[in-house]
């Protein structure tokens, strides 16, 4: 008998290229920064989206706003002179003055993610080829990853505005379908797709 699936939300994964090649790339679309001080926990594994103002990135709220991808980490100079890498920011950091916070993010609309569906349901077969929006959870500030994930309770055949397609169960060991499964999923709403609720190609 398999075991029981592990509860490990971890974000979003990148895990393979729609075309093949690397998983990891960043800023393939531009550079990303954040406005130092910014009030937000961005973990790595969220996803985030341009604030609007210059290259500054956020996070992105679920529901039908579209999404460049997940974050990876940041780099900056603190207030101190101390130069961080790190894997997520932490909200209100500060900088030193006139400085700049680099920010990579998985921003390649072909790519592909691992991610943990949430719900007592978690994944069924009859869910691949639906979208679903993003559960934002509480990440780690101790290993900076991110506690997101797929949306169970918004799964749907017919949404056409939401930010995920789910393309496959993962093929892992110990991953079946059910709670907690873990699934293969792209970007439906990418903020560089075509337009608003088109997503990218499936």
């Amino acid at each position: 008998m398999a075991a029981a699936n592990i509860n490990n939300p971890s974000g979003f994964t990148p895990i393979k290229h729609n075309a093949g090649g690397t998983s990891q790339r960043t800023n393939v679309s531009g550079d990303y920064s954040i406005a130092g001080g910014l009030a937000s926990n961005i973990y790595r594994g969220s996803m985030v989206a341009p604030t609007g103002t210059g290259n500054n990135i956020n996070v992105v709220a679920a529901g039908a706003n579209p999404v460049v991808g997940p974050f990876k980490g940041v780099s900056y100079v603190d207030a101190g002179g101390n130069i961080q890498i790190r894997p997520y920011w932490g909200s209100g950091q500060t900088i030193v003055a006139n400085s700049v916070v680099e920010a990579y993010v998985f921003d390649d609309p072909a790519l592909l993610f691992d991610a943990q569906v949430s719900g007592t349901a978690g994944l069924v077969a009859g869910n691949v080829g639906e979208t679903a929006n993003i559960l934002v959870g509480t990440g780690s500030t101790t290993t900076g990853q991110s506690a997101d994930m797929v949306d169970q309770s918004t799964l749907s055949a017919s949404a056409t505005n939401q930010q995920l397609y789910v393309r496959a169960l993962r093929a892992l060991t110990n991953n079946a379908y059910g709670q907690y499964a873990r699934a293969v999923v792209s970007i439906f709403l990418h903020y560089y797709g075509p337009a608003a609720g088109m997503g990218v190609p499936v």
